[in-house]
């Protein structure tokens, strides 16, 4: 289903004739006395729901593992996934791009404008598929300019003219294509992120906070000198940028400010600008040249009863998967409804049994170590449910349990009380994580060993990645009693040795005192008595 390169190209001879959409010939084919043809096409009619994103209705592409985990993980999916969880219409791209640019685009023109251009292609994903000689091939549908739909003879003999803008971070390169040969080229750098941070300074600022350091002031400065340099850059390419048929563009959704604008020849809402659609490594002309280069592939999917073959069982692999998804997620919410129900008989045998206590006189005798009821107005009913509710409710935008949420942010307090009521240590978020593992705090992990060590059989410990409580010998014992020791000593030198210090300094001190306040006849007979007692000693 993927399909496979073997050098075939956009530019070879093979091309110039026998091209069709792979949809005509299916169309063609199919008829009242060929079922088989029937079927698949009606299959490649529903492609589009199997590798498409259901929340922001883009597709997928399936070979590029990468940039899956990159879209779920964009600020565009989390905030549609937000709407649908409040039952509003997610956002398209570009209205989300515009939403926190300037905060106060109506999402519902943008929407109704985009629905009056839109054309439904059969097979929503990133390939373009068509058929010669009853061979099936594909190549990236982003190379279709504006207007174009399928493939065609005319796509493969004209040249591959585009321009190519590459930015991560403080890296960036550019280059400009006409008729096959780079034309035009830069490249430059600057120091925008912190090593190991990932981030650069201004979306760093945002979420933490300015800094006040001298390196944060050079980023922040960088910054502004790299937007400075993309836009000369782009005012020198004008013309170019103006003729050429393709804009591909690869950089972080905050960052396309700098590429459009007023000042820039590239439109806002551009028709000519395309994603690229496979990972991209460090800007340089290198990979320029190598991205403009992948662009121009044909890949081979075998006949077209191959093709067929591999979709029928790329579909029944994907209904697998999602039937044992459905299967565990009937078990928890029957897991819960189980937890609650024998909740639910203990809480009526104990009302049961107070009924049966009603009538006799009793008196609360409080102790000193009793511990604060956490809700003292909230009924019984009510507590069995929130309790549940913090036990098992998952948030966005990584799946993470409230247990995750408090570990992370090293709430202590929070942590012993989540554990207390029960809420399962073993649960992990989307990155296939415990709570445990995401924290670093050394008091967070001792808290969870601690819990570990009063309750061994509670849990399945080695899923909740929490390590056992360290069980010290004697011999260890001894040896850190030892070292307490001697580090109680030298600190108790060390103020002695400090006390002595202090004396000294403060007699010497009031010794200098005393000589500033005696008259100069006092300091001339005091030096002289010094000079006898010296030359006595002598």
């Amino acid at each position: 289903m993927l399909g496979s390169y073997t050098g075939l190209k956009m530019r070879d001879q093979r091309w110039m004739s026998g091209v069709e959409p792979l949809n005509d010939v299916l169309r063609r084919r199919a008829g009242p006395g060929n079922e088989e043809d029937e079927e698949f096409y009606d299959a490649m009619e529903k492609f589009d729901d199997l590798y498409k994103c259901t929340t922001c209705g883009v597709s997928l592409d399936v070979d590029l593992r990468d940039s899956i985990v990159a879209h779920y993980k964009s600020a565009w999916h989390r905030h549609n996934a937000k709407l649908l969880n409040r039952g509003k219409t997610p956002l398209q791209e570009e209205e989300f791009d515009d939403l926190s640019d300037e905060e106060a685009t109506s999402s519902d023109e943008s929407s109704n404008e985009e629905s009056e251009n839109e054309i439904r292609f059969p097979l929503q994903n990133s390939r373009l598929f068509f058929a010669q000689n009853d061979r099936v091939f594909s190549l990236y549908r982003c190379i279709l300019r504006d207007l174009e739909y399928e493939a065609s003879s005319k796509l493969f003999t004209r040249p591959l003219d585009c321009v190519i803008l590459l930015l991560n971070g403080g890296h960036f390169a550019g280059g400009v294509f006409e008729n096959d040969r780079l034309m035009e080229r830069k490249t430059f750098h600057r120091y925008v992120a912190r090593a190991k941070q990932g981030t650069v300074q201004s979306q760093h600022d945002k979420s933490a906070g300015k800094a006040h350091s001298a390196g944060a002031n050079l980023r922040r400065y960088n910054e502004q000198q790299l937007s400075f340099d993309i836009r000369r850059l782009l005012t020198e390419w004008n013309s170019a940028l103006i003729s050429t048929p393709l804009i591909f563009i690869r950089c972080a959704s905050y960052q396309m400010k700098l590429f459009q604008g007023e000042d820039s020849p590239i439109e806002k809402r551009d028709k000519r600008i395309r994603n690229i659609p496979f990972e991209s490594r460090r800007p340089t002309v290198d990979e320029v040249k190598r991205v403009w280069e992948r662009l121009g592939r044909v890949f081979e999917h075998g006949s077209r009863e191959e093709f067929f073959k591999n979709l029928q069982e790329t579909k029944e692999s994907l209904k697998k998967s999602r039937t044992l998804q459905k299967k565990a997620k009937e078990r928890q919410r029957l897991r819960t409804l189980t937890d609650s129900e024998e909740e639910r008989d203990v809480t009526g045998e104990k009302e049961i049994k107070q009924k049966r206590k009603d009538h006799l006189k009793s008196r609360e005798i409080h102790h000193e170590n009793d511990e604060p009821d956490q809700w003292p107005l909230l009924e019984a009913d009510w507590r069995k449910k929130a309790i549940l509710y913090l036990r098992n409710r998952r948030y966005p935008p990584d799946n993470s349990t409230l247990l995750h949420i408090v570990s992370h942010k090293c709430l202590d307090s929070m942590v012993e009380y989540l554990l207390e009521i029960g809420c399962d240590p073993s649960l992990k978020n989307a990155g296939d994580k415990p709570p445990y593992a995401i924290t670093t705090d050394k008091q967070i992990r001792a808290i969870f060993v601690a819990y570990r060590e009063k309750n061994p059989d509670e849990w399945n410990w080695a899923k909740c990645h929490i390590p056992a409580p360290i069980v010290k010998t004697e011999e260890q014992l001894l040896k850190e009693a030892e070292k307490k020791k001697e580090k109680n000593t030298k600190k108790k030198e060390k103020q002695r040795e400090k006390k002595e210090t202090d004396r000294k300094e403060e007699e010497e001190r009031k010794a200098r005192e005393a000589y500033l306040a005696l008259t100069d006849r006092e300091k001339r007979a005091l030096v002289s008595l010094r000079r006898e007692m010296i030359g006595y000693q002598r």
